[in-house]
């Protein structure tokens, strides 16, 4: 009878730890190019503390420029190699080769160049711009309204800039 009630108390604490453990944790939301993603807490609208833009430069896109945390503002249109020189971003040498995951290839890529400064990382495959990484503290708007929302971002900063998402999955980040 004992071993009965032990294996009994042993399956509801289980069940309690797993359904507890199962909660997704994080959110992740794709827009286009752009995709962020959220620590999900109860009771809390989920603050996206991180956005990735793919290939930032080109035409298909969203118009946006970016606010530094000195105040200088980055357009579109800088995001070069050069212009990223000019508005002060540092070049990161690494001791080895940095791989970037091209989605529309199917392949890794060796990255020539890395930009960065605090809560940006700019990654260049050859001169083309491939992967704009934004974390907090740095301020993003529409090109067209130069309203800045500074990261983390809210579910609807996020769609003022970006439109609304094309797909949200709640998931676990251990």
């Amino acid at each position: 009878m004992i071993a009965i009630l032990h294996s009994s108390y042993i399956a509801v604490l289980c069940v309690v730890l797993i359904s507890g453990c199962v909660r997704p944790n994080i959110r992740y939301i794709e827009s286009g190019s752009m995709s962020a993603r959220a620590a999900l807490q109860t009771g809390a609208a989920p603050l996206y503390h991180e956005v990735t833009i793919t290939r930032p430069a080109d035409d298909s896109a969203p118009r946006f420029c970016l606010r530094l945390l000195d105040g200088r503002i980055i357009d579109q249109a800088s995001l070069t190699y050069n212009g990223l020189r000019q508005a002060g971003l540092k070049e990161v040498h690494r001791d080895y080769r940095r791989q970037y995951y091209d989605k529309r290839l199917g392949t890794h890529r060796d990255v020539s160049h890395e930009f960065a400064t605090r809560g940006i990382s700019c990654l260049f495959v050859g001169d083309t711009l491939v992967e704009l990484l934004l974390r907090d503290d740095v301020a993003i708007s529409r090109e067209d309204e130069k309203r800045f929302y500074t990261l983390p971002l809210s579910q609807a900063d996020l769609e003022q800039v970006f439109g609304p998402p094309d797909k949200v999955l709640d998931g676990h980040h251990w």
